[in-house]
């Protein structure tokens, strides 16, 4: 149980697809990577105008949309598995994309106003638009957490959404609040072991905050 089946060239998604029944007709818990370039689909072809019809625009989108559709059938042929909501069969979908950080481009000019501009852009160091799953992840990962780590909300918090990660493969818990403030009840109901990491948006506290929370642990701002 819970080993791995890795697919390099996932295609339409068959593995996955395979691996999902399987672990439900024996009782299993093995866990699938399916890895697949985002190749188009050629839309005027026969098959690619049935892809059209359903929105599947990619390779893909079709490995996505086929073990979407093996887990709804599993669900409503085996109700009687699901009553607990003991059994996860469900999957995530990573994509490589852009950091969610802006980058700092080195000022080659002589305008002193030019450059205020620069620094003040970079005040703030997020992109526009950013969506707070996306950056969890990327923060996941910057702090050496692998995709596989286990995230919940920390309970105890009322006022604030605090993610929890962990992971066997690392010796500390990472902490990530992405709310415009972090309050002060939040802060006080914080248990953060030596090695913990608590990660949050810089404009989200204040400086006593930031002492306040380096007494208990570590504290990254963003």
């Amino acid at each position: 149980d819970n080993d791995i089946v890795l697919d390099f060239f996932a295609g339409s998604g068959t593995t996955g697809h395979a691996v999902v029944d399987f672990n439900v007709q024996n009782n299993k818990k093995y866990n699938f990577i399916l890895i697949q370039i985002n190749e188009p689909i050629d839309l005027q072809s026969p098959a690619g105008r049935i892809c059209k019809q359903f929105r599947l625009s990619s390779i893909t989108d079709i490995a996505k949309d086929r073990i979407k559709r093996a887990i709804k059938s599993i669900k409503n042929e085996k109700k009687d598995l699901f009553t607990n909501n003991e059994i996860d069969i469900g999957f995530k979908v990573f994509k490589l994309n852009t950091s969610h950080y802006k980058q700092w481009e080195n000022y080659h000019g002589d305008d002193p106003g030019e450059l205020e501009a620069l620094f003040d852009e970079m005040k703030t160091p997020l992109l526009p638009n950013w969506k707070p799953d996306n950056l969890l992840t990327e923060i996941m990962l910057m702090e050496g957490f692998p995709l596989d780590s286990r995230i919940s909300n920390l309970k105890g918090i009322s006022k604030n959404k605090v993610h929890l990660i962990e992971s066997e493969s690392c010796g500390h818990r990472l902490l990530v609040c992405l709310d415009e403030k972090v309050y002060s009840e939040t802060i006080k109901a914080l248990d953060l072991a030596d090695r913990d990491i608590f990660v949050c948006l810089d404009t989200a506290v204040t400086d006593t905050d930031k002492a306040r929370l380096s007494d208990k642990g570590l504290i990254k701002t963003i």
